[in-house]
């Protein structure tokens, strides 16, 4: 009777171990920081892309390369985005994200560098809306994009002068 059990357990260890493999090949990256661009602030840990002169529309954050070895994404298999925010007066933001081949005019090319970039249903990005004060952790799922990789990864505030409180983003490819 044991030697029944055991065969008929071995397929389920094989299983597990299959599964177990699988989960340890996705590499987990926290952001380590973020530099602003054409007048988006950070301070601490609240983001803000403020109304006024000298900001522009696509006024965003970068993620830093300061740790090189993080980059680049590859989602050869579905990944995740997990962002834990909320916004300090209680009200709406909405986050915007994406991943591009290589940061703007990375080789000269302008825009065209940054192509391609993640696809996320027919758009170029992903929203995630957090609402009310308290920090709340988001998952989203990235689909799978093929053999692409991405260098660089840019998070935006959808609306002007919402401050948001972001303590980390994690990417799981």
């Amino acid at each position: 009777m044991n030697l029944l059990r055991s065969f008929l357990m071995f397929p389920f260890l094989l299983l597990t171990l299959f599964y177990s493999a699988l989960m340890l090949s996705a590499e987990e990256t926290v952001v380590p920081g973020w530099d602003t661009f054409d007048g988006s602030e950070i301070t601490e840990s609240e983001f803000n892309f403020p109304s006024g002169a000298g900001v522009e529309d696509w006024a965003g954050f970068a993620a830093q390369d300061s740790t090189p070895t993080w980059k680049p994404f590859s989602f050869a298999e579905q990944g995740t985005l997990t962002v834990s925010a909320g916004v300090p007066s209680g009200g709406t933001a909405t986050l915007r994200f994406v991943f591009e081949r290589l940061a703007y005019n990375a080789n000269g090319g302008g825009a065209a560098d940054t192509l391609p970039k993640a696809d996320f249903a027919g758009n170029a990005y992903v929203d995630v809306t957090f609402t009310g004060s308290a920090v709340e952790e988001k998952v989203i799922n990235i689909p799978t994009q093929g053999t692409n990789t991405f260098s660089s990864f840019l998070m935006y505030i959808v609306e002007r002068d919402v401050v948001v409180n972001i303590t980390e983003v994690k990417i799981n490819d």
